[in-house]
């Protein structure tokens, strides 16, 4: 019976390690680029700064041109945006209600809100104002990003 038991008890601790749930994002090792819109989109520059009226998220931009100032505000018709925890960290990217999640791709005036995929701040330097992450988000086949990036971190 001892044994019986034994067996069973490893066959669960088997099963369940093998059950375990993988992730349903994987960053890649690039500048961020993708597609909005079904065309080619390329990652040049970026910024972050405390979304207005809070002390702890981060309004996030990132654009397929150059910035004239690190911390300009940028004007693209294509490029990608999102909010996110000012603090270094994974954050999934998820529907619903509460607690909702996105990373808006956007296309003139359409937008396409990424609901699958996961945004990692890997460094926040306060001091020389860059902050390091990396995304992988998918609205679908036609509209998704993935890679790395280093902005500015705007204090204004």
């Amino acid at each position: 019976m001892k044994l019986y038991l034994i067996i069973i008890s490893v066959s669960l601790l088997f099963l369940s390690s093998c059950l375990e749930e993988k992730p349903d994002y994987e960053f890649m090792d690039q500048e961020v680029k993708g597609m909005i819109n079904s065309e080619d989109w390329n990652y040049r520059a970026g910024v972050s700064r405390l979304k207005p009226g809070t002390t702890d998220t981060l309004a996030i931009g990132l654009y397929n041109r150059l910035l004239d100032n690190t911390c300009s505000y940028a004007i693209s018709e294509i490029g990608v945006r999102f909010e996110i925890p000012d603090e270094v960290g994974v954050y999934r990217l998820r529907g619903g209600f509460s607690n909702r999640m996105g990373v808006t791709l956007y296309y003139s005036k359409t937008e396409f809100i990424a609901l699958n995929g996961a945004i990692e701040i890997i460094s926040i330097d306060k001091e020389n104002s860059i902050l390091e992450g990396r995304i992988d988000a998918t609205y679908n086949n036609k509209n998704n990003i993935n890679g790395y990036f280093t902005i500015g971190y705007c204090k204004d």
